[in-house]
């Protein structure tokens, strides 16, 4: 339920952005007329951009499939069953992907990614 209430809050928003970006070019457009400038991405920065944020988004979705733990954990808490003892806690290898990975993960990759947009400008002769 928790992430039906995340998504509907992202939509939502997103759709406040939208509005609120055109809102803000009209503004500017009309404020700076031919002083603004807009930014064009070549091919391979495009490349680069999608290529990147599909790698942020692919570490969200993995962390999500995880469960959307805070952390990430090498071991995880389980219950078993004794006979002799009845029920006692036990700790067991297993890794939890949690939203710290994925927020390095993504920082790393924004990191690479920035410059390479940079290095590949088009150059003006």
């Amino acid at each position: 339920m928790s992430y039906l209430i995340l998504i509907v809050n992202l939509l939502y928003l997103s759709v406040t952005w939208q509005s609120y970006s055109a809102r803000y070019n009209y503004v500017a457009d009309k404020q700076f007329g031919d002083k603004m400038k807009k930014i064009k991405l070549n091919e391979k920065q495009k490349k680069v951009l999608i290529v990147s944020l599909s790698f942020i988004v692919i570490s969200f979705i993995i962390w999500i499939a995880y469960g959307g733990e805070v952390f990430t954990k090498t071991e995880v808490l389980i219950e078993v069953n004794d006979e002799l003892f009845g029920t006692i806690k036990e700790w067991k290898d297993q890794f939890v992907w949690g939203l710290d990975l994925t927020m390095s993960i993504s920082g790393i990759i924004t990191a690479i990614t920035f410059p390479t947009l940079f290095f590949l400008r088009t150059k003006k002769s």
